[in-house]
């Protein structure tokens, strides 16, 4: 009697073992039509509106420089914290990689990452450092970053506004390049600085073009302020040919010095070879977003001068393809009209002029 009471036990914890390796095994399995498992990747572009450290490097806007009024250590670890919070906010253990305008340089990286978001991984740091400019483009990263290169403007012969930082992360499925931008602003009259921005995008648009020369399979992510709506040409009334410009807008003559963008998946494509040169044409989610948003307030009115463009590789149905955009428009940084809610160093509160953005990309 012991002995079948004994051999039912083992009978019991026999079953019972099988049953645990079958969960531990399926823990891991992924259920037809489930995604629970699939990968992805966000990135976050982010006009951080002027974080300047606490040194006097005598190069700062004389509104946060250290030296004197009302910039200093508690400040700047205030926007730092500030900072941090959105970041933290925006996604769930923190976008990916993160795209960073208007910053002074990479120690403010540096202070973000090792003091207020430590734990998130991010252990890939690059920020630009170029001569007699107050502010910088940096990245903040989880993925490493290889091919580093800083791309400046030069015209006649000498070097003129701010520099295209790019980068790639290498997937298991290919290779990704990603640019930071921060175009020219519109201060001095959209017209008059448009050449600026179309400059930059000559530039951006000729070292794409390289890229498909080497890997027609690359994918292109395109970040930051380009100081330009979607929907610029249509504002000036189609006076004058801007840097971004719709594909539906496309003069009949030739252009040069603009990148054109569609915001149809169907419709993009790497290269638009109608023109002497040929001219890239790339997508733009902000096409199919709600109407009377943006990431940045003038005059009352939203603008989409923070950007998110991408080729025609991340829609083919291999590797990372595209899959969501949005701006990140939590209450906490918005402030009683509804527009972002600005830093002021006099009262020491708020975080941007300019909303982050989230590009999420997945297989």
């Amino acid at each position: 009697m012991r002995k079948k009471q004994f051999s039912g036990q083992i009978a019991i914890l026999f079953t019972l073992a099988t049953f645990f390796l079958i969960f531990i095994s399926c823990t891991r399995c992924v259920l037809p039509g489930s995604d629970i498992f699939s990968k992805k990747l966000v990135f976050m572009s982010y006009n951080t509106q002027n974080i300047f450290d606490d040194i006097d490097n005598g190069t700062e806007y004389p509104e946060f420089d250290p030296g004197g009024g009302e910039w200093g250590t508690s400040q700047y670890n205030t926007r730092l914290f500030n900072l941090s919070e959105v970041i933290r906010r925006s996604v769930s253990g923190g976008p990916d990689l993160i795209a960073l305008q208007e910053i002074e340089n990479k120690r403010v990286a540096e202070d973000l990452v090792d003091g207020y978001l430590k734990g998130l991984g991010y252990n890939y740091i690059i920020v630009t450092d170029i001569d007699d400019s107050a502010i910088q483009l940096g990245f903040i990263s989880r993925l490493e970053l290889g091919n580093i290169r800083i791309h400046q403007i030069i015209q006649d012969g000498k070097t003129i506004g701010r520099p295209i930082l790019e980068v790639s992360i290498t997937t298991d499925s290919n290779l990704i390049h990603v640019f930071n931008n921060h175009w020219k602003s519109k201060l001095g009259g959209p017209e008059e600085t448009e050449p600026a921005r179309m400059a930059a995008a000559a530039l951006l648009n000729r070292r794409i073009l390289e890229l498909y020369l080497d890997d027609p399979m690359v994918d292109i992510i395109v970040l930051g302020d380009l100081n330009e709506n979607i929907d610029e040409y249509n504002r000036n009334n189609g006076e004058y040919i801007t840097a971004l410009l719709p594909i539906e807008n496309k003069p009949s003559s030739s252009i040069t010095g603009s990148i054109l963008v569609t915001d149809s998946r169907e419709v993009v494509s790497d290269v638009s070879t109608a023109e002497p040169q040929p001219i890239i044409l790339l997508f733009s989610p902000w096409g199919n977003y709600s109407e009377g948003s943006g990431s940045y307030v003038y005059n009352n009115s939203w603008e989409t001068i923070d950007h998110v463009l991408i080729n025609s590789a991340l829609f083919n149905g291999k590797g990372y393809n595209f899959k969501s955009f949005s701006v990140v428009k939590d209450d906490f940084l918005l402030n009683i009209q509804g527009a972002p809610l600005s830093w002021r160093t006099e009262t020491g509160s708020g975080y941007s002029d300019h909303l982050p953005i989230l590009l999420t990309i997945g297989k």
